[in-house]
């Protein structure tokens, strides 16, 4: 199987200026990476978001990090990957360190409308409240753009594509632009995984896989915390993997 670097020139993307803390904010999932990809060291000031019933919930998640077999480009012997572990046999969706709002507990999470949270295609949104009694504080995530059959093939080609996160209705509602993409034709990867309140502030923050390929993660943390004046969330951390 080749090995192909991704190089993500599809997605635009604007890094809101945050320090929650001392230290850069850094994210990552647990499991076997590129050696490239893990620019983590062990540590103890990691925290991992766990499944906990129907929600999820916050514990502290020391990682540790060990030279591993890459099985997408390792030969016999060598060890070029990386592995990132914690000492639990539950799996996180996230692992964090460097934000000083998190605390130890269960994390307010909003279910999505099936298993998981769909792709959207142009001209769709869904809808994300914190607390269904309280309806001026929804938000919606929409997506922008035109899709059209490629010439002789299955795939659809999505062109001037774009996530926005909203609220309010009317004359003046708050708008704001999460990712945009030229083009592309994949979309096994461009999903919100979570949506809830992870540093408990009372608003949204989400967790998002902007990748569009299939073999790859560039996973965006946005908190409702680190928003500029006039924006609903901050991006904080992004953690890009790569793929054959």
């Amino acid at each position: 199987m080749a090995y192909t670097r991704l190089v993500l020139t599809g997605a635009l993307f604007a890094l809101t200026s945050f320090h929650a803390a001392s230290e850069p904010v850094q994210i990552i999932l647990s499991g076997v990476w590129s050696g490239a990809d893990v620019q983590v060291e062990s540590g103890m000031d990691w925290w991992g978001l766990f499944p906990d019933g129907d929600g999820f919930k916050l514990e502290s998640a020391p990682i540790t990090v060990t030279r591993a077999f890459d099985g997408m480009v390792d030969s016999e012997g060598e060890m070029t990957g990386k592995e990132v572990a914690i000492p639990k046999e539950a799996n996180p969706l996230l692992l964090a360190r460097g934000l000083n709002t998190l605390e130890a507990g269960p994390v307010v999470t909003v279910k999505p409308p099936g298993d998981s949270w769909p792709f959207l295609h142009p001209g769709q949104d869904c809808e994300i409240t914190l607390n269904p009694a309280d309806v001026h504080n929804r938000v919606f995530i929409t997506a922008l753009g035109t899709a059209e059959s490629k010439p002789d093939s299955m795939l659809i080609v999505r062109r001037t594509y774009e996530l926005r996160i909203s609220k309010g209705q009317g004359e003046d509602p708050s708008i704001q632009s999460l990712a945009k993409y030229p083009e592309f034709t994949g979309t096994h990867g461009l999903r919100l995984l979570w949506a809830g309140d992870l540093d408990r502030d009372g608003r949204v923050d989400l967790l998002y896989n902007l990748s569009t390929w299939h073999m790859s993660w560039h996973l965006g943390l946005f908190l409702s915390s680190a928003a500029k004046e006039g924006d609903l969330v901050g991006l904080v951390a992004e953690w890009v993997t790569t793929g054959c």
